[in-house]
């Protein structure tokens, strides 16, 4: 054994070393390391990157096992050595799993056979998979081997020769690229030159199975010495480009075709170039056909940029920027250099419609921009000059399901602030008017100082997941990416979609006798798309902004319609949402569904309560009431009161039923009376006409449940609610079918109409309507009068017995304690 100490270093090897001969003889070492640590000084020291680079953040560390044999005679000495680790890392790069051999028999001239295979590595973003390399040869003569993955989209499968000699030759005689599902591979074998300080491509060229695209390198790569290379690109997709990249490919399109020349050094090259993108595509970002032409050299970059469509000039952006573009491997410091810069931008009259080749987001736009804009000063201090102009815009806004015009603004750019003099988006309904201004802090950190007040807007209006309309003030604060929003919002005319209470089945009834027919819920989750994501709205945080619900504020889904007023505060910090406050349910419906059966009840009270809690559920408190004629009723006026209350929380509700009949009815009871009008006792012998009739409820109640949806959906009334009359075939007799709608008139008022009518409409006249109006005196107190004609369908008769009205009058006054 020897052990070896160092600064900072233990080394320790072990082995043997045995003579068979005077000459010759065999030497084994073998090293086991649990912890690599203590090398990292060692190399860092022999790679000569400095004394402080073993403070580098990702220093070696992993487990490591190896052997080494040798033997022979000195002057014919062979090696053999092998070896494995695992969990390695080292200056960024990470290995899962490693393991290689070497072996070298010296004859006439030694001769290498090395095998390296790697599992996973990582550096960064960038991944590989089952990486492979073989060389063997002479050592001024070896021949190669590499495969590999990188994600889904990338693997590479190469060979060819490594030539030493006075310099370095790389022959590459195949090359196997695939991107996404194209293949890369060069026209003809190609060699690179490499040394120490420039890197030569004597006309290497690559391009796709199908001659789609191509890149042609030709000349020296600059690096520590000078050089010159021209680089052709043409019908590069860009997808490849992030395959390559290891980037996500999926929100990425367009097409490239570039000529470029690279001169000087790394550390102080000159670039220039031109080149066309074709319909490029990042994320929300689209833009119609994009040319450039650049010139870099002496750490200025020039570059003009033009949009075209249909052959004309769209606008055109102009550009010098002091800019840090070298490669080398000493380079240090920022991109963004000291000195001045200058940006030109212009656009006279430019037709809207190019926004949409900007953006998915919006359709249909309409208007005109002018624009002539001046950016001087530096990186830091940006001095803004010019004018922008929106006339007339208009556009629609498909996954917000509204369209917002006319647009008209006009903002000035003065100092470090872009200041909105007018800014008036008009809607379906209302406006939205902006004032305010964004402050640069330096050019590519805007601070945002906005305003937005809306007067009875449409901000959107989504079918089955929410209207919203508003009054109210909005603030937005801070850095673009980091803004803080407050303000409070008043809600009216507006619709918000839940997931559904139940899901044709009753909640938590816990009742074990009716296990076979109870199921539990599932609460469907309804989501915005990803169009709505973005880094905007991922970084934004919101202060104590207020939520109102006043007039005509609805709580909707298959199963409920309840009119909601009360508050909420809304707050997010990163991606948390949380509100406190609570709604108040002022009158709705509410279907329970149970099987494939449908019985409506009348919301009479109600709380949704929200109480701070990341995932936003709430407290709910909802008390809803249906009255039904048990199937064996013979004329008297039997009607049975059915209580369903619902609680828990909004990701889990209960229900639980009772009735107005003493003793009470066990659940199992209740469920019997709502579905087939009969308790399980009575259903032991139903006649046929009594079948018939629960046949007919069953029937009627899931069709006009249906038909109450789709009315609200498509914008009927406030409140719709049908009750269809069933004949027993008893005696003649039948239930009244009733019909009831209401309308949101204002703040505080609520009109309804009803009418009754039995199955034959005889004697269906004015005086089979009714109505009553509802007004709100406070939060807690309102007044009704009502006015509605009685009535009933006879046994054996054609008609209703009476049309005599009958008027009533409320006044509620209601505290919680």
């Amino acid at each position: 054994t020897a052990t070896v100490f160092l600064p900072r270093v233990q080394i320790l090897a072990a082995g043997s070393l045995g003579w068979t001969r005077p000459h010759g003889g065999t030497m084994e070492v073998s090293i086991a390391a649990e912890r690599l640590l203590a090398f990292d000084s060692l190399l860092t020291t022999l790679s000569g990157a400095g004394p402080d680079s073993s403070e580098h953040p990702d220093p070696l560390d992993g487990n490591l096992s190896a052997k080494l044999t040798l033997q022979g005679a000195l002057d014919s000495l062979e090696v053999a050595a092998g070896g494995s680790g695992t969990d390695v890392r080292w200056r960024g790069i990470s290995l899962t799993s490693i393991d290689g051999a070497m072996t070298m028999t010296r004859h006439s001239a030694p001769r290498f056979d090395i095998q390296l295979r790697a599992d996973t590595v990582t550096r960064g973003h960038v991944q590989f998979t089952g990486l492979a390399f073989r060389s063997s040869g002479l050592a001024d003569s070896m021949r190669w081997e590499v495969q590999g993955n990188g994600g889904r989209f990338l693997s590479l499968e190469a060979r060819g020769l490594l030539a030493r000699r006075d310099t370095t030759r790389l022959d590459v005689e195949d090359l196997r690229l695939r991107m996404r599902n194209g293949l890369w591979r060069p026209a003809a074998p190609f060699s690179v030159t490499l040394s120490d300080s420039v890197w030569s491509f004597p006309g290497v060229s690559l391009e796709t199975s199908d001659g789609s695209a191509q890149l042609r390198l030709d000349g020296t790569l600059p690096g520590r010495g000078p050089g010159e290379l021209d680089v052709t690109v043409s019908g590069l997709d860009l997808r490849d480009v992030y395959a390559l990249l290891q980037r996500d490919t999926s929100h990425v399109r367009g097409t490239l075709l570039m000529d470029l020349r690279v001169a000087g050094t790394a550390a102080d090259p000159t670039i220039r170039g031109t080149g066309n993108l074709t319909g490029p595509v990042f994320g929300d970002f689209r833009a119609p056909l994009t040319r450039i032409a650049l010139n870099y050299q002496r750490r200025r970059l020039d570059a003009n940029l033009t949009l075209w469509r249909t052959g004309t000039s769209l606008m055109n952006v102009g550009a010098t920027l002091p800019l840090d573009l070298s490669w080398s491997g000493d380079r240090t410091g920022p991109r963004q250099l000291p000195g001045q810069l200058a940006i030109r931008a212009q656009a006279d009259s430019m037709n809207l419609a190019v926004v949409e080749a900007f953006t998915r987001n919006l359709r249909q736009v309409r208007g005109f921009l002018t624009a002539d804009v001046a950016v001087q000063g530096t990186w830091d201090q940006p001095r803004l000059g010019g004018t922008v102009e929106v006339v007339e815009g208009t556009a629609v806004v498909p996954n917000l399901g509204v369209r917002y015009g006319p647009v008209n603004g006009h903002i000035t750019m003065s100092g470090d602030s872009l200041v909105i003099d007018t800014l008036e988006i008009g809607g379906r309904e209302g406006r939205l008017v902006a004032t305010g201004y964004t402050r640069l802090e330096n050019l590519t950190r805007p601070v945002l100082g906005l305003d937005f007040r809306a007067y009875d807007f449409v901000v959107m209006d989504v079918p089955d997941f929410l209207r919203i309309q508003a009054d109210g003030n909005l603030r937005l604060r801070g850095p673009l990416f980091h803004a803080t929003m407050t303000g409070q919002a008043t809600m009216r005319n507006s619709v918000v979609y839940f997931a559904d209470l139940v899901t044709k089945s009753i909640v938590n009834l816990e009742d074990p006798l009716f296990a076979d027919l109870v199921d539990t819920a599932s609460i469907r989750q309804r989501r915005l798309g990803a169009a709505f994501q973005s880094r905007f709205l991922d970084s934004l945080t919101i202060s104590d902004f207020e939520f109102q619900a006043a007039e005509g504020v609805w709580l909707r889904s298959n199963e409920a319609n309840i009119q909601l007023e009360g508050r909420v505060i809304v707050g997010k910090r990163r991606g948390l949402y949380n509100l406190t406050g609570e709604f108040n349910a002022v009158r709705g419906t509410y279907n329970l569904k149970l099987l494939a059966i449908t019985r409506a009840f009348d919301v009479t009270r109600g709380r949704v309560r929200y109480v701070g809690d990341a995932d936003l559920n709430a407290d709910l408190d909802i008390e809803a009431r249906h009255l039904l004629r048990p199937a064996e009723a013979q004329g008297a006026s039997r009607d049975i009161e059915v209580t369903a209350r619902i609680g828990g929380r909004l990701r889990a509700p209960t229900l639980a039923l009772e009735s107005n009949i003493r003793p009470p009815l066990s659940q199992s009871d209740l469920i019997s009376l709502l579905i087939l009008r009969s308790t399980r006792s009575q259903l032991a012998s139903p006649g046929q006409s009594q079948q018939a009739a629960q046949v007919a409820s069953l029937l009627l109640s899931t069709l006009t449940s249906e038909i109450e949806s789709r009315l609200l959906d498509e914008g009927g009334p406030d409140l719709l609610e049908i009750r269809p009359g069933v004949s027993f075939g008893v005696a003649g007799q039948s239930t009244l079918s009733r019909l009831s709608a209401g309308w949101q008139l204002g703040n505080r008022w609520f009109v309804s109409l009803t009418t009754g009518f039995c199955q034959d409409f005889q004697q269906f006249d004015y005086r089979n309507f009714g109505a009553s109006l509802d007004y709100r005196l406070g939060r807690h107190a309102s007044l009704s009068v009502s006015a509605e004609p009685y009535q009933t369908c006879l046994a054996g008769a054609t008609g209703v017995a009476t049309k005599r009205y009958q008027f009533g009058s409320d006044l509620r006054w209601e505290r919680e304690f």
